[in-house]
């Protein structure tokens, strides 16, 4: 689901990066890709979120998701500095002068897909290896609940 959403997110901003310039287009440009990098940040961060406790103990869960807050802070924080510095010192608050800026976001969502099917791919691995089929752990419960006589 999270490589979904980052796919989403991607198009969204690809679509602003290639369809905004100077005329004014709030139904055609902005609205769809406003609503796809919506609904790709819908999608991709519960998964972000999920994948970062995932392996936590319950006593440690509080500690963890603090962890993961603080660090989308400080990227999104890298991010809008990023973003700013790739838009530079453009003439004017003119669209095609956010277009570079947009292409960014774009690749770094392009990078968060592959990630996330990496990630994904890894995560999916280790649950099958590491679990063991509920009735096998009942009968290995009931077998050493068995007085030895």
């Amino acid at each position: 689901i999270g490589a979904l959403g980052g796919a989403l997110f991607t198009i969204g901003a690809a679509w602003l990066a290639a369809g905004l310039d100077t005329e004014p287009g709030y139904l055609a440009a902005f609205l769809p890709a406003q609503l796809l990098a919506g609904a790709g940040i819908g999608l991709l961060v519960p998964t972000l979120v999920a994948i970062t406790v995932d392996e936590l103990p319950p006593a440690r869960l509080a500690t963890g998701i603090a962890v993961y807050t603080v660090f989308r802070q400080v990227g999104i924080a890298l991010g809008v500095a990023i973003w700013v510095a790739s838009v530079g010192g453009a003439p004017g608050p003119d669209a095609p002068s956010y277009q570079a800026g947009w292409v960014l976001i774009a690749a770094l969502g392009a990078a968060t897909v592959a990630v996330m099917a990496v990630t994904s791919r890894i995560s999916t691995a280790s649950a099958t290896a590491d679990r063991t089929p509920i009735a096998q752990t009942e009968a290995h419960d009931e077998a050493a609940a068995q007085p030895i006589h």
